[in-house]
């Protein structure tokens, strides 16, 4: 998956989560944070490291930390 200018973005974030460590991806709308995390998961996925992908939508905002619930039954 390409990600034109954001290379040096990409293999930090990717250190990051190899060294098990944390990162907050934010933005304007339209920049690119989607596609970015896009390719790390796959980057992660691809080095064997587990991936989980959490989504919110309107329906969960009033509920706090309502994204989270699928992998805390999981794990």
């Amino acid at each position: 998956m390409s990600t034109f200018g954001r290379d040096e973005e990409l293999q930090w974030l990717r250190t990051h989560a190899l060294e098990g460590r944390a990162a907050l991806v934010t933005g304007a709308p339209g920049i690119g944070r989607t596609h970015l995390l896009r390719a790390l998961a796959a980057q992660l996925d691809s080095a064997g490291a587990p991936v989980h992908r959490v989504t919110g939508g309107d329906g969960a905002s009033g509920v706090a930390l309502a994204p989270f619930a699928p992998l805390v039954v999981e794990h």
